[in-house]
């Protein structure tokens, strides 16, 4: 029974609905032939005035695709390189609280992570940290320089507990 039939006999709807939390029925597994990667080197980019609005950013994603293409914004071009061909994800490995990342990288680029920017990532390419840009709305890059060989993403969200510890050791 649908959401629609609702409209047309509400009581057998939520019956339904009742005997469904007992009952799942079937399960369903969907397989999607051609996932984006969790991360992988840019090879394409595309350059947008920092006024384009989301709409129209993500129109040119779909109308001018290319494989592994990064949309940014010009304000974020100082952030990023320029997209190589020779820069090679070797492997990345799942950290508690985020990636390390394997790369080889003879003339740099750029390396996108499949995770929104938010606030408590923080990237290191050899122990340095790197500045993160937004790029396709939904994704994150990085520059990586010539001769880099492992990149980490660690996520730093900071627990009530480590704030109250950090204002209690505070003398203010």
């Amino acid at each position: 029974i649908t959401r629609s039939d609702f409209a047309k006999n509400p009581v057998t709807y939520f019956i339904n609905r009742l005997t469904r939390l007992f009952n799942h029925n079937g399960m369903y597994v969907y397989s999607v032939p051609s996932t984006f990667p969790t991360v992988f080197a840019a090879k394409a980019s595309r350059i947008v005035d920092d006024d384009t609005s989301d709409k129209n950013i993500l129109r040119n994603l779909i109308e001018k695709f290319e494989d592994r293409m990064v949309v940014m914004r010009a304000s974020d071009t100082d952030r990023l390189d320029r997209p190589t061909a020779s820069l090679q994800v070797l492997s990345f490995l799942k950290q508690k609280n985020g990636y390390d990342v394997f790369v080889n990288s003879p003339d740099g680029g750029i390396l996108v992570l499949n995770s929104p920017k938010l606030p408590f990532w923080r990237a290191y390419g050899d122990d340095v940290l790197l500045d993160i840009a937004p790029v396709n709305l939904i994704q994150m890059a990085i520059r990586v320089t010539p001769g880099m060989e492992k990149i980490k993403f660690r996520y730093d969200r900071p627990t009530i507990m480590k704030l109250l510890g950090d204002k209690a050791a505070s003398p203010n």
